[in-house]
């Protein structure tokens, strides 16, 4: 038996369940998003949301996540692309 991950595309942070897609389609709810993107990583043993985000400074996502999201699924890091 070969064990391949999970095919729902859940992670687990910090005990929570999380699924990245969910953090996505917020994130492009808010006016100027022209494409986002929600991944864990994990560092020294500690998972991590990192967001990948196109259309705003990532502050501000920031502030309008903390109203639309509770704070377990909140990612730590916000990147922002240019493209």
């Amino acid at each position: 038996v070969e064990w391949l991950g999970r095919s729902d595309g859940q992670v687990k942070v910090r005990g929570y369940r999380i699924e990245p897609g969910e953090i996505e389609a917020v994130i492009r709810r808010i006016d100027g998003i022209r494409e986002a993107a929600v991944t864990a990583r994990t560092e020294h043993g500690e998972t991590a949301l990192y967001a990948y985000i196109e259309g705003r400074e990532s502050d501000d996502v920031r502030a309008e996540l903390a109203t639309r999201l509770p704070a377990y699924m909140m990612p730590a890091q916000f990147i922002e692309m240019s493209e």
